[in-house]
C-alpha cells in the first residue's frame, strides 16, 4: 500500500483487512504465507491483505457483482465453511505470532528530576531558601540604597552630606560622553605642545634673571 492515496481510506482497507482474514480462506492464506513463510509482523501482513482486499473492492465495482468468498480451489463456500477452512489450515500459530511480536522496549525519556528535600542537609555551609546568617551581614557588603549605610565592620558609616556627594559625583561621571581615538590623539597632541611652552617661558625667565 502507497501513502499517496487519502489516509482515511487506507486505514478503513487496513481495518478491513483484519476482519476479512477471518472469512475468507483465501485472504487467510495470504496473511498465513506472510507471517509464517516471510517472517512479517503483524501490520506488514494486514498491509499486503488490505492491498488485495483493494483490488478485490475495485473489481466487484467494476464488474457489478457481489463478493463470492471462495476456497483455496475457487469454490464457493458459506461463511461457517470459510471459518472451518481457516481453523484448519490458516491459523497463525501462537509461538509464530510471539516470535514476530516486537521486542522493542518503551522509549527512554529523562530521569526524573529528585527533590531537593531528599538531599541531606549540609553541616556547617548554606542550604538553598535558608534565611540570611548574622555573621553574613556583617562580613558581606549589601547592595542599598545611597542613603542607607553599609553594614558595621566593612566601611565608616558616611554622613548624608558626603553620601549626596559622592553619588552626584557618579552620576556627573556617568553622563559624560566616552571621548573618541581622534579626539584623544589631540588631546595628547595638545598636552605635549602646552608642556613644551611652558620649558620655553620658564628658560626665558631664568635667562632674564641671569
Amino acid at each position: 500500500m502507497s501513502k499517496a492515496g487519502s489516509s482515511l481510506l487506507r486505514t478503513t482497507f487496513f481495518r478491513a483487512a483484519d476482519t476479512a482474514r477471518k472469512q475468507d480462506p483465501q485472504l487467510a492464506k495470504i496473511y498465513y504465507t506472510q507471517m509464517v513463510e516471510r517472517g512479517a509482523n503483524h501490520v506488514k501482513a494486514l498491509c499486503v491483505v488490505a492491498a488485495h482486499l483493494a483490488e478485490r473492492a475495485w473489481a466487484v465495482m467494476a464488474r457489478g457483482m457481489p463478493y463470492v468468498i471462495c476456497d483455496i480451489n475457487g469454490e464457493a463456500v458459506t461463511t461457517q465453511q470459510a471459518k472451518t477452512i481457516i481453523a484448519e489450515h490458516w491459523t497463525v500459530p501462537p509461538q509464530v505470532r510471539a516470535r514476530r511480536r516486537s521486542t522493542k522496549t518503551a522509549k527512554a525519556g529523562k530521569a526524573p528530576n529528585k527533590s531537593t528535600l531528599d538531599k541531606p542537609r549540609q553541616t556547617g555551609g548554606r542550604n538553598r531558601g535558608d534565611l540570611p546568617h548574622q555573621n553574613d551581614l556583617l562580613t558581606r557588603p549589601l547592595n542599598r540604597s545611597r542613603n542607607q549605610l553599609t553594614p558595621v565592620g566593612r566601611q565608616e558609616p558616611q554622613t548624608q552630606p558626603q553620601a549626596n556627594a559622592e553619588a552626584q559625583m557618579a552620576f556627573a561621571r556617568s553622563r559624560l560622553p566616552v571621548p573618541s581615538a581622534w579626539e584623544m590623539s589631540r588631546w595628547s597632541t595638545r598636552s605635549a605642545a602646552s608642556m613644551n611652552d611652558v620649558d620655553i617661558d620658564q628658560r626665558r625667565h631664568t635667562m632674564a634673571i641671569e
